[in-house]
């Protein structure tokens, strides 16, 4: 699953239209929809914004995204 799919997953589960998202995080919903759709990438700065508004973690925004909070350069986690 990608990035935006996750995002769109979640916020269809929580049944959140994207102008709530996009008034959360102060982005247009065509923003949001191209995140989800994955032609946009979401700057690192909105990743907090975005966690509020589909209430999970920002390790879970971190682990969608492909990244890593504790990575050694090989991009393996180590806690």
């Amino acid at each position: 699953m990608t990035f935006g799919e996750h995002l769109r997953a979640r916020r269809n589960e929580l049944h959140i239209p994207m102008q709530v998202v996009a008034n959360e995080l102060d982005v247009t919903v065509p923003f949001i929809s191209d995140v989800e759709r994955d032609t946009r990438k979401l700057p690192v700065k909105r990743y907090r914004q975005m966690a509020k508004a589909l209430k999970v973690g920002l390790v879970d925004i971190l682990e969608w995204s492909g990244g890593c909070l504790y990575c050694d350069g090989t991009g393996v986690g180590k806690r």
